[in-house]
């Protein structure tokens, strides 16, 4: 399917498409979403678990220097005036400075806060004997539920 066909679908529509078996959904998200802005970064100063703010959909959070153990999880949060309950989050890790493996597997989870105004952020290290270490830069955006 072609992006010319992709842009001519009405924003109203939520589409699936299969290619060579495998599915995805596109939904519709337009009217609830706010472009990601990438002028939106903020870079932890203290330690792993010092919280941030940025007030806007969207963003990008630089972790401190991490050290975590195997099976550990740390969390922090990320203040946001624009977060609402139950708004969704669109995340990914976009750099780890460190090797994978080597130096442990991050796995990244951030949910909305209830009323709090407030994204959490765990980040685990799944590896089950390397410690975590290095920094993550991971982007986000919400979605609300307006």
């Amino acid at each position: 399917m072609s992006s010319h066909y992709l842009n001519q679908i009405e924003p109203q529509e939520n589409i699936n498409i299969k290619c060579n078996n495998l599915s995805c959904a596109i939904f519709e998200t337009t009217k609830n979403t706010k472009n990601f802005n990438a002028d939106n970064t903020v870079t932890q100063i203290t330690s792993q678990t010092t919280s941030v703010t940025i007030n806007d959909y969207s963003g990008s959070v630089t972790t401190f220097e991490l050290n975590i153990p195997a099976g550990v999880t740390i969390t922090f949060n990320i203040s946001n005036d624009k977060v609402r309950s139950p708004d969704r989050i669109i995340y990914s890790i976009q750099q780890f400075s460190d090797i994978i493996v080597t130096n442990g597997i991050p796995f990244l989870l951030l949910t909305s806060v209830g009323t709090s105004n407030q994204i959490r952020v765990d980040i685990t290290n799944i590896h089950p004997t390397n410690a975590l270490t290095g920094t993550i830069e991971f982007y986000f955006q919400l979605i609300s539920n307006i």
